[in-house]
């Protein structure tokens, strides 16, 4: 056999992979969200009996191509299912300011990054491995007037720290959580897959200045089957510590500030476990305002966000992330809610990892460009366009530049 032919018949496998993949994906979506609409359904026809719960559900596919550079040309498709519940405390047992949230995952499996691009801030911010999983379980207890938020159980980080509004247009992993933190600790912080145990406290100063503390195990997930869910504090596993002020005047604006800690010792990069340092941490900066409203009461008009975060070189691979955008909302007229983004991503290798792997790169940089439209109540679309200048950084080898193609779909039947 031709390698030509072999080359076809090979894509051909892949193809009909892909396609089993997404209708198994599709035949578990509809599964679930059947599940999700009997609860609902049930909470109407008695409302009583579901006062103050509510149930939602969201799916999300992507189809990605990497047309060139990086690890290798290829296309895969990545998926992502929500199912939640709330629980509002107050309706059901008469708790004022007390909320119940519980938040199950579900992924059919891809490392489209790591086994194609090679990069580092991650193409999709759903590229995860197969698993089912409980993703959050927390309960959270206002109190004195929402003067203080005390936050207990399952959480992911990243809902409420290094998070901004703009910036979620964004497909990339990267615009989430900034790369310099999200680098971090052994199976990362806890982010997307992989939630930890903690407690958060947060003080409402006034309505735009709040300073928020949490403290989570600070190994996510299970760091011996990292496709299931499992709170166990270990010896070993330290802790995270994250600390955020934030100041929101209004108006769209966002300055906010952090700081974040490991207290377990890290090995160094270029010496190995024979020096150990105490000091896995860095800080990051972030801040977001609109530039452009078409309108006073209006969501409609040009967003901009920047970010910049540090990381200890001895320990972390990146020292310095800086990433910036700008969105845009009803640019076009009759399309008031289609939102246009362009933004860059730049993570700066520090010299121990250069070092320690006789890297000569300096930095890995991702150009984003995408476009999200409402096509139905319940349906949206996202075309989305990725280059990536040196994926890795190095870690990798020395790798092509990557361009890749993707568009994401999401279905939120409950909206």
């Amino acid at each position: 056999m031709s390698a030509s032919r072999k080359k076809r018949e090979k894509d051909k496998m892949k193809t009909g992979l892909l396609g089993r993949r997404a209708m198994l994906s599709a035949s578990v979506m509809v599964l679930a969200l059947s599940t999700v609409d009997s609860a609902r359904a049930g909470c109407l026809e008695d409302s009583g009996a579901c006062k103050g719960i509510v149930f939602d559900a969201a799916y999300t596919g992507e189809i990605w191509g990497n047309l060139s550079g990086g690890i290798q040309t290829n296309h895969e498709y990545i998926d992502n299912l929500d199912l939640t519940m709330e629980v509002d405390m107050e309706k059901v047992a008469g708790i004022s300011g007390g909320t119940l949230f519980l938040y199950g995952l579900a992924n059919s499996g891809s490392d489209f990054s790591g086994a194609t691009v090679g990069d580092s801030q991650v193409i999709s911010n759903i590229d995860a491995e197969r698993a089912l999983r409980l993703y959050e379980a927390w309960y959270e207890q206002a109190l004195f007037d929402d003067l203080l938020s005390l936050k207990l159980g399952l959480m992911d980080l990243n809902a409420e720290f290094d998070a901004m509004e703009a910036a979620s247009l964004f497909i990339n992993g990267a615009h989430g959580i900034g790369l310099a933190f999200s680098q971090a600790g052994v199976l990362g912080p806890s982010i997307f897959p992989y939630t930890a145990a903690g407690a958060r406290l947060r003080l409402n100063f006034s309505d735009a200045l709040s300073w928020s503390t949490v403290v989570f195990d600070g190994v996510p997930g299970d760091r011996d089957n990292t496709q299931r869910t499992r709170i166990k504090f270990s010896h070993g596993d330290g802790a995270l510590i994250t600390t955020e002020v934030d100041y929101e005047p209004g108006s769209g604006i966002k300055l906010g500030a952090g700081f974040w800690h490991f207290t377990e010792p890290f090995d160094d990069l270029v010496s190995g476990s024979a020096v150990k340092h105490q000091d896995n941490g860095g800080f990051y900066l972030l801040g977001e305002f609109m530039a452009l409203r078409e309108a006073a009461d209006s969501d409609q008009g040009l967003a901009l966000f920047a970010r910049y975060g540090f990381a200890n070189e001895d320990i972390n691979q990146y020292q310095h992330y800086i990433g910036a955008g700008v969105a845009y909302t009803g640019l076009f007229p009759g399309r008031d809610e289609d939102r246009l983004g362009a933004a860059i991503g730049v993570g700066i290798n520090g010299d121990p990892f250069k070092i320690a792997n006789s890297v000569t790169q300096d930095e890995e940089i991702n150009l984003e460009f995408t476009y999200h439209a409402p096509i139905l109540p319940w349906l949206a679309l996202q075309p989305d366009l990725q280059y990536v200048i040196n994926p890795g950084a190095g870690a990798n080898g020395d790798l092509g530049d990557a361009v890749v193609l993707g568009l994401r779909f999401e279905i939120t039947p409950f909206q």
